[in-house]
């Protein structure tokens, strides 16, 4: 039961951290880093409105809302947080080093997974990209 729940919210915090895209003007001053930490606040607080508004173009054209509130649902109940790492930037591409910490409720033992938060440059704002993990 531990292990589908890690997984449940690993796989919707990877669609939420590389999903990330908005709206907005030309030459944001919004680091990736921070569009990535707005991404996993609103996934952390299950705001799929949010989460989904952050996602780029493509994947948003690959995942609708209604799949993505599918996904919170199934995470309902478990406790998680995360740590930012290190930012990369190259060009119109991003990355986002993250550490999930997933809290079984039951037993109090927490789990530690890292992973990293892709990110593309849409209209001169960074965006979450998921890509081919979708």
């Amino acid at each position: 039961m531990r292990k589908v729940c890690v997984l449940l919210v690993a796989s919707f915090l990877a669609i939420a951290l590389l999903a990330i895209s908005g709206c907005g003007d030309e030459g944001s001053s919004e680091s990736p880093r921070e569009v990535a930490d707005k991404y996993l606040k609103a996934s952390v607080a299950l705001d799929v409105d949010a989460a989904y508004d952050l996602l780029s173009q493509v994947d948003q054209d690959n995942l609708s809302k209604e799949q993505m509130q599918a996904e919170a649902e199934q995470m309902e109940g478990i406790d998680f947080s995360y740590e930012l790492g290190e930012e990369k930037i190259s060009g119109d591409e991003a990355t986002v080093e993250v550490t999930l910490i997933v809290e079984d409720v039951e037993s109090g033992e927490s789990e530690r997974l890292d992973d990293t938060l892709n990110l593309i440059k849409e209209n001169g704002e960074w965006k979450i990209y998921l890509g081919d993990s979708l």
